[in-house]
C-alpha cells in the first residue's frame, strides 16, 4: 500500500516529498537492521514488523490526508481486498495441508504442493471477488484485453 503514495504525491505537484520519503525510510531502516542483526539473521523481521509499518503508516496517513480522503473511507475500500487475501490464505494453507496428508507419490515434491495449494487459493479469490465486487473482476477483464 505504500508503494502507491509515491504515484499520488508526484501526480499533486509534490515529487519532492518522495525523496524525503525515502531518505526518512533509509535512515530508519538501516539503523533498525544494523541494531537487529546483531541479534541474529532471523531478528531482522523486527525492524520489517516495527519500523517499516510505522514509517508506513505515517507517509500513507500524510497521503490520504493530502488527497482529502476520510480515514474510514480509506479503510472501507481496502476491506474487500483484504478479507479475500484472508480467505486466499486460508485456501492456500489448507491446500498445503492436504497435500501433506494425500499418501501419494510425488505429492511431498514441492512443486506439487505449490500446485495443489495455489488452485484453491486462486479460486477462492477470484471467486469471492466474483460474489462482492463484479466491477473489480470487469475492470481486470478490461485491463488484460487493453494489454493483448
Amino acid at each position: 500500500l505504500v508503494a502507491i503514495n509515491s504515484w499520488v504525491h508526484t501526480s499533486q505537484g509534490r515529487p519532492g516529498w518522495n525523496i524525503y520519503y525515502n531518505i526518512v525510510s533509509v535512515l530508519l531502516m538501516s539503523v533498525s537492521f544494523y541494531f537487529a542483526v546483531q541479534h541474529g539473521l532471523n531478528a531482522i523481521i523486527i525492524p520489517w514488523l516495527t519500523t517499516y509499518i510505522i514509517i508506513g503508516v505515517i507517509w500513507t496517513l500524510v497521503t490520504i490526508k493530502k488527497m482529502g480522503i476520510p480515514f474510514t473511507r480509506y479503510c472501507l475500500n481496502l476491506s474487500k481486498p483484504f478479507v479475500a487475501t484472508a480467505l486466499m490464505t486460508l485456501a492456500i494453507e489448507c491446500g498445503i495441508t492436504v497435500s501433506r496428508l494425500i499418501p501419494i507419490a510425488g505429492m511431498q515434491h514441492p512443486l506439487a504442493i505449490i500446485t495443489f495449494s495455489a488452485i484453491p487459493g486462486i479460486l477462492i479469490y477470484s471467486l469471492f471477488f466474483w460474489a462482492f465486487d463484479k466491477s473489480f473482476l470487469f475492470s481486470m477483464k478490461g485491463l488484460l484485453k487493453r494489454g493483448t
